[in-house]
């Protein structure tokens, strides 16, 4: 709910807008302003491609740190500071050591939401980018955060880590099989994207496993980031399984997969397959609405 005081500082920024002051005036809502109204000057800063605010960002996020819920609810300022500073490049760990470990509960019908978590998953991003050597430890941590939304910042921010400890905390939390689908995929994708040999092996591991979400997620990560090794572990797990309920992963990924010896060879291979295993492979795929696959599979087209 937006306050009187709230009220005057939108209104005055949309009024400067397009004026030749209007760099001025965000700079003193970032001084000044509560959060809500520091998340739009941010935006209107960055839109005018004023790039010398980097300090009056960094203070103004240790000031809606210090206010709190009452100034900055939902953590809209500070999470248009932590990305306006991201894109500046800021290599200084404050304000990423505050807004790293940063928890604010709010009340919802029913209960309470950390209004945080997202903002610690950008603030894991820019301890990694700043080099900090104590960022590995920052990252275990959130890697084990309680919100989901934080554990995914820690994982891009391991994507952009140097690999010899972002394979390693990558590799415990994916054996953890603590994630769901996409979070477990997340995990995979920031495995192979180093193409090391180990972490590859260690995905492809999971073709093998009871658990579905798991299985699925290497199966698509294999896919899309594996080549063509990927693409033969996946034809060499669908000839091999004989529940066809289990085999549906290893045609999505071969689907997805972006080589010619995965999607090409798909292709080229499903005209002539028996009708039973063109149903078969229609409804594993169904759903990702692919013209060219329809063909394949002798499906008429989707409408959309």
């Amino acid at each position: 709910m937006k306050t009187p005081r709230t009220e005057q500082w939108l209104a005055r920024l949309r009024a400067a807008a397009e004026e030749p002051g209007a760099a001025a005036l965000c700079l003193e809502a970032l001084r000044a302003a509560p959060g809500p109204v520091v998340a739009r000057a941010m935006g209107l800063l960055r839109r005018l491609g004023h790039d010398g605010h980097a300090e009056e960002a960094r203070e103004a996020f240790a000031r809606l740190c210090r206010e709190g819920r009452a100034g900055d609810p939902g953590c809209a300022g500070r999470r248009a500071l932590a990305e306006g500073l991201l894109a500046l490049d800021w290599s200084q760990s404050e304000p990423w050591w505050t807004g790293v470990t940063l928890v604010q509960w709010e009340p919802v019908f029913g209960g309470r939401v950390d209004a945080a978590a997202g903002l610690r998953g950008l603030c894991a991003l820019g301890l990694a980018r700043a080099g900090d050597a104590r960022a590995p430890l920052a990252l275990a941590r959130l890697l084990a955060d309680p919100e989901a939304e934080a554990r995914r910042g820690a994982v891009r921010a391991l994507r952009e880590a140097p690999a010899s400890w972002a394979l390693p905390l990558l590799a415990h939390r994916a054996l953890l099989r603590a994630e769901d689908l996409d979070g477990q995929l997340e995990l995979f994708h920031g495995l192979l994207e180093r193409e090391d040999p180990q972490a590859f092996a260690l995905v492809a591991g999971f073709l093998d496993e009871a658990w579905e979400e798991g299985r699925e997620a290497a199966a698509i990560a294999l896919g899309e980031r594996g080549g063509a090794e990927g693409a033969h572990l996946l034809w060499a797990a669908l000839e091999e399984e004989l529940l066809p309920q289990r085999r549906r992963p290893f045609w999505l990924g071969l689907a997805l997969s972006r080589c010619e010896e995965g999607r090409g060879l798909l292709l080229a291979r499903l005209p002539g397959s028996p009708p039973a295993r063109r149903r078969e492979a229609a409804q594993a795929l169904e759903g990702l609405h692919d013209e060219e696959l329809s063909r394949a599979m002798g499906s008429p087209p989707s409408q959309r």
